[in-house]
C-alpha cells in the first residue's frame, strides 16, 4: 500500500512543515528589495571597474586592429631577437648659449 501524495503532511511528501512562519508580503517586499539593492550594488561596482580600467583607446576598426595583434607579437619577437633596444637622451647644451 503505497501513500497518496498530501501536501499537508511531510511524511507523505509533502513540503508542510508545522510551526513554520507564512511567506507575508512583507517578506516578499523585503526580498525584493534584497534583491534590487544587490543588483544595483553589483551595477554600480562593475561600472566602476570598467571606468578605472578602461585605457581610453577608441578606434572605428577594432576587427581590423585585433586582427593584427599576431603580427605585432611577431614583429616585437623578432625585434628582441636582433637585440634592438631603443634609447633617448635629452641634452640642453644647446639652449645654454642663448641665453
Amino acid at each position: 500500500m503505497s501513500l497518496q501524495h498530501d501536501p499537508e503532511n511531510p511524511a507523505a511528501g509533502g513540503d508542510y512543515v508545522p510551526g513554520g512562519s507564512p511567506l507575508t508580503a512583507r517578506k516578499v517586499v523585503a526580498i525584493f528589495v534584497a534583491f534590487i539593492v544587490t543588483f544595483v550594488t553589483v551595477d554600480l561596482f562593475m561600472w566602476r571597474q570598467a571606468a578605472k580600467t578602461f585605457g581610453g583607446l577608441v578606434t572605428t576598426e577594432s576587427f581590423r586592429e585585433g586582427s593584427k595583434y599576431g603580427e605585432k607579437i611577431a614583429a616585437a619577437r623578432d625585434q628582441a631577437e636582433r637585440g634592438w633596444t631603443i634609447s633617448e637622451q635629452i641634452s640642453r647644451s644647446w639652449t645654454e648659449g642663448r641665453r
